[in-house]
C-alpha cells in the first residue's frame, strides 16, 4: 500500500482543497493511505493574521515578486 502525505494548502477552517483531500483518502483508503497534514496554519508566514501590523520581509518580498510576475 502507498503512503501518501498530503499538504492542505489553505490555512482557511473550511478549506475547499481539505474537504477534497479528505474526500479522496475515503474514498481511496483500499489503495492508499493518505496522511493529511493541515497544520500550516501554524507556520506564521502562511497565516496572514499573524501578520498583519508586523508582517516580516522575507514575506513582503514574496508577495511582492508574485504581484509583479507576469
Amino acid at each position: 500500500m502507498k503512503h501518501i502525505f498530503a499538504i492542505v494548502g489553505s490555512a482557511s477552517a473550511d478549506s475547499a482543497n481539505l474537504k477534497l483531500i479528505k474526500r479522496i483518502a475515503a474514498s481511496t483508503s483500499e489503495i492508499f493511505t493518505i496522511h493529511i497534514f493541515e497544520a500550516l496554519k501554524t507556520i506564521p508566514h502562511f497565516d496572514a493574521d499573524l501578520s498583519i501590523g508586523n508582517t516580516p520581509q522575507s514575506v513582503l518580498d514574496f508577495r511582492e515578486l508574485i504581484e509583479n510576475t507576469h
